[in-house]
This record gives C-alpha cells, sequence and structure tokens, in this order.
C-alpha cells in the first residue's frame, strides 16, 4: 500500500539549467532563469475529469459560434489532406490554431503581435510536417501501434519502450524536415519524446492495474522513487499523514503540485466522479447500486489484479456512505457474476474480509441531489445558429439515412434532458438543419419516424420537443 513519490530530472528549454521535479508535476520554476516550464504530468488526464465532462457535455448542446467553426474546421482539414492540396490545408490550419486560442485558454497566444505571429506560423508548419511527411506519419504510427499493444499486451514495460523507440523516431523525423523552425524542440528530441509517452501513460492507468504505470516510469522513463507516505490505512481508512497538494521548493522557490496517489487510484477516482454524477442524477446512491458500480469500474478491466487493501483503500473514499450491509449485498452480487473467474472471486472475497474486519460508514459523507432548477430558456438565434453550424459540419462529414438526420437532433434533446443542461438545440433549429441537410427531405416520413419513435421517450422534455417538432412539420401531433 505503501505509494512512493517519483521524481524526474531534465533541462531548462531557456537556459539549459538542470532541475529536478516530482514526476507528475504540471508546473516547474527555474531556478537559474526563472522561466516557468510546462510539462505533461502523467496525473493530468484524471484530475478534474468531472469538471471537464461536463463542459464536455455543455460545448455539445450548446457550443458557441467560436467552437461551432472549430469543429467545421477540424473536419474540414480532411479533405485537403487527402487531395494534398497544402494551400487550403494551411488556411484551415492556421485559424485553428487561431480559434484553438480562444475556445481553450491554456493554448492562449503570446500577447505582443510579432510574438504570436510567429507562434502561428510555427504551430501551422510544425503541423504540416505531421499531417504531410512521410517519415513523421509512418513514425507516428508506429508510435500509436505501440500504444495499442499497451492496453493489451503481458508486457507493458515492453510496450511502453516500443512507445519511446517511436516517439524517438517521430520527434527526429520532426526535427530533420527542411522547413522545421529552428528552437522548436528546445529540450531536445529525447526529453519531448519522453514527455509524449509519459503524458500517454495516464489514459492506461485502469488497465495495466496496480504499479504499472509507476514501473514504467522508472524502467522505461528513468524516473527514481523517493519513498512516500500512505495517506489513507487500506484497512481502517484513517489519516496518516496530511501532505498539501502544493509544495513549495525551499531552495529555488519552485512551485510543484504532487498527487500522492497512484497512477492507478488516481485514475479510478476520476472515473468514479463521472460516474457518482450518474448515479447522482439517478437517485441510485442507496442499495448495492454505488458498490457495484465502484467495484466494476475496474473488475471487468485488466487492471483487476490489483490487491484487496488497494481496491478498499479506493473504495473508503468513493463510496465512505454505504453501509455494510449494501457492501456485503454489492460484493455479493458481483461474485455471482464472475463466479466462473478464480482471480475475479478471489479478490472480492478478499475485499469482502477486509470491509467486514473495518468498514466505517459515514452516511454524512452521502452526496445530496441538488434542488431541481428553473426551466431552461429556449435558445436564442444566436444560440440556435451555432448548434446548426456544429450539427451540419458533423453531417457532412458523416451523411447518412432520414433516421439518421433526425437522431442528431433527439440525441441532443435527450443529453440535455439527462443532464438537465440548456441546448442551441430547438424544433425550429432541428428543422433548419434538416432543411440545409436533406435538401427536400420527405417531410411526411420524417413525421411517421417521429410518430414512431415519441412512445419510446418518456421524458417529459423530449416528449415535448418531440411534440412541437411535428408541429414545425407541419402535422399535429400524437
Amino acid at each position: 500500500m505503501g505509494a512512493s513519490v517519483l521524481v524526474r530530472a531534465f533541462t531548462c528549454s531557456v537556459c539549459g539549467g538542470p532541475r529536478t521535479t516530482t514526476g507528475d508535476a504540471l508546473v516547474v520554476l527555474c531556478a537559474y532563469c526563472g522561466a516557468v516550464l510546462t510539462s505533461s504530468g502523467a496525473g493530468a488526464p484524471w484530475r478534474d475529469l468531472a469538471a471537464r465532462h461536463a463542459e464536455a457535455v455543455g460545448d455539445f448542446l450548446k457550443p458557441s459560434a467560436t467552437s461551432a467553426r472549430l469543429t467545421a474546421i477540424s473536419l474540414q482539414m480532411h479533405q485537403p489532406e487527402t487531395l494534398r492540396d497544402r494551400a487550403l490545408w494551411r488556411l484551415l490550419c492556421e485559424e485553428q490554431v487561431l480559434l484553438s486560442s480562444i475556445v481553450r485558454p491554456g493554448q492562449a497566444l503570446p500577447r505582443d503581435p510579432r510574438a504570436r505571429a510567429e507562434e502561428v506560423r510555427r504551430a501551422v508548419i510544425l503541423a504540416e510536417i505531421a499531417t504531410f511527411d512521410p517519415n513523421a506519419v509512418a513514425a507516428m504510427a508506429r508510435y500509436g501501434e505501440a500504444c495499442a499493444s499497451l492496453g493489451r499486451s503481458g508486457d507493458a514495460v515492453t510496450a511502453a519502450r516500443a512507445m519511446l523507440d517511436g516517439a524517438r523516431a517521430y520527434y527526429r523525423a520532426v526535427e530533420a524536415h527542411p522547413t522545421f523552425p529552428p528552437g522548436s524542440l528546445r529540450e531536445g528530441v529525447e526529453h519531448h519524446a519522453r514527455e509524449l509517452v509519459r503524458g500517454a501513460l495516464g489514459g492506461y492507468a485502469t488497465l495495466l492495474g496496480e504499479g504499472t504505470i509507476e514501473r514504467i516510469r522508472v524502467d522505461v522513463l528513468g524516473d527514481r522513487a523517493r519513498a512516500g507516505v500512505d495517506l489513507r490505512c487500506g484497512t481502517c481508512g484513517g489519516p496518516l499523514a496530511a501532505v498539501s497538494a502544493l509544495h513549495r521548493c525551499p531552495r529555488c522557490g519552485a512551485v510543484t503540485e504532487v498527487d500522492a496517489d497512484d497512477a492507478w487510484t488516481s485514475a479510478q477516482l476520476g472515473i468514479w466522479e463521472v460516474t457518482l454524477a450518474e448515479l447522482l442524477r439517478g437517485d441510485r446512491l442507496d442499495g448495492p447500486t454505488a458498490t457495484i458500480s465502484a467495484i466494476g469500474g475496474f473488475l471487468y478491466t485488466p487492471a483487476s489484479d490489483v490487491s484487496a487493501a488497494k481496491a478498499v483503500g479506493f473504495l473508503r473514499r468513493a463510496i465512505p456512505w454505504v453501509a455494510l450491509e449494501e457492501l456485503t449485498r454489492g460484493l455479493d452480487v458481483l461474485a455471482t457474476a464472475v463466479s466462473g473467474d478464480a482471480t475475479k472471486r478471489a479478490l472480492l472475497d478478499d475485499v469482502r474480509a477486509l470491509v467486514e474486519r473495518g468498514w466505517r460508514c459515514d452516511p454524512s459523507a452521502r452526496p445530496q441531489k441538488p434542488a431541481p432548477g428553473a426551466p431552461h430558456a429556449p435558445p436564442t438565434e444566436a444560440e440556435e445558429d451555432a448548434w446548426v453550424a456544429t450539427t451540419l459540419s458533423l453531417w457532412a462529414h458523416r451523411r447518412g439515412t432520414l433516421m439518421d438526420l433526425l437522431g442528431h437532433p433527439l440525441g441532443a434533446m435527450q443529453v440535455a434532458a439527462v443532464y438537465d443542461r440548456p441546448t442551441g438545440c430547438s424544433a425550429r433549429a432541428a428543422l433548419r438543419f434538416f432543411e440545409q441537410a436533406m435538401p427536400g427531405f420527405d417531410r411526411r416520413a420524417m413525421h411517421a419516424q417521429l410518430a414512431r419513435l415519441a412512445p419510446g421517450f418518456d421524458h417529459p422534455r423530449v416528449a415535448a420537443f418531440i411534440g412541437e417538432l411535428m408541429r414545425e412539420l407541419g402535422h399535429p401531433a400524437p
């Protein structure tokens, strides 16, 4: 159970000074020149996952005009790439870089006009090399194949070494290209290759099991393990040490964010935040459901070989309000479901033995469902325009039948209803989308499809939308 914090060494990209930081630090201050360096911490994919999931849902349901255009450009770039029309591709890429800096604050461009122009120029050139240079494309394909093997290979360390080799080949190909902007890889090929692999590893934490990510960081990426402390006891759940997430170096003043959890625990807790929100929306926190959902998040993956102590430590933080009786009921249901798998059954038996010896239920930790808010206001014309533009881009990328056409607004309204979120989709916007996506579409056939589908949508908000859409089509709702 004893977790260790990994540390790694690299050089400052500005002055070349040596620096050591924690393995998952997101920002580091150079002790020599004061530059603030950013890094792809391995824990980053799972930090604030629930908030980013909610943000993605909002972008899907109610896109802004800027994000609608960014979606359109990202889909349109495939055509000039296929036709090898680099001039058109560059124009689209330049706008993509500019729009990304608006939509995604983390990609903000310099404020100085000359510096901003140079940053965009470099970004477009590097993207063009990555897209069109055969050596870079082939190297990235090898890297992608190695990434895929990491999730299914029995030897994760070997697969990670193949990832690093592919990443090195990719950055070497980029750096060797005649149009490569000098200084764009200031930290060097090796640094960027390791950071590419490091950033990708976090996404595999739930698949690889306990301690595997840490082993890869040490054996493949060259990190060093430094003795750490457990934040919670795996048996009783009691706190063992109070460690701040932010640490300031007493020598150079660098502030780093430290994830004291191992990669598996961080990933499970990040995913659980999303699952918990779903359970809360559906009033399914009571009974064995919470236990089944929490353990099922890893029991049915290759990472089910975690220790019972690690699994119980996760449960104490994920579902502390669940009573022992309901917890064991959930374990019994899962044990029946995996009765033919001796490994999974043994894990569940060991988990049950641990919780029966020391589970402490905390009813006050049970999340409370927020009170229902006021009905959402109808979308404005501008919001409808943005939804139509985004949905038309998706349709143009992958067209289909009349039923596929209808699926876009119905899917948006179903998600909006389930998540209780506003949306730029309305019956009027849906009709505009139909008319532009499939001019002269068969309104009578569309009405018939809606009439058949309507009984299957029992949410009042979706049912009201279907009725309004049928009236917009010129036929009375059933």
